[in-house]
């Protein structure tokens, strides 16, 4: 059991989670989080279905920085400050249903981002 309720994480480094067995869930919501590195969640073991990094300080998504979570059906960015998404932020997330980037800084999405996402049926960028 992976517990890590308001503890204030900052950074999310490469293969933080390598080799873990956990679900990660909500486990990340409401950490500070401000930036996440490419790979941060390679090679967990557990499949993931959902993550959600709401209420947190993300300002962008980079390239590639959700590689290996191609299982992810659900995303929940809301509550950040992501102004700017590069091109292939998202382009590992194949099964990807439900993107939430609610309450963020979003001006625009390119199209090429939504491209990468053939599934996605329900898109909300509400208060942006």
């Amino acid at each position: 059991v992976l517990n890590l309720f308001e503890n204030f994480i900052r950074f999310i480094g490469k293969n933080s989670f390598y080799g873990t067995l956990i679900k990660i869930d909500n486990k990340l919501m409401s950490q500070k989080i401000e930036y996440l590195e490419m790979c941060a969640f390679c090679g967990i073991r557990e499949k993931q279905e959902a993550l959600n990094l709401e209420n947190n300080l993300l300002t962008s998504l980079k390239d590639s920085i959700f590689f290996d979570l191609e299982n992810i059906t659900t995303l929940i960015l809301n509550n950040n400050k992501i102004s700017y998404i590069e091109d292939h932020a998202l382009n590992n997330l194949k099964n990807l249903k439900t993107l939430e980037l609610n309450f963020n800084l979003l001006n625009r999405i390119n199209n090429i981002i939504l491209n990468f996402l053939p599934k996605l049926e329900k898109l909300n960028l509400n208060n942006n």
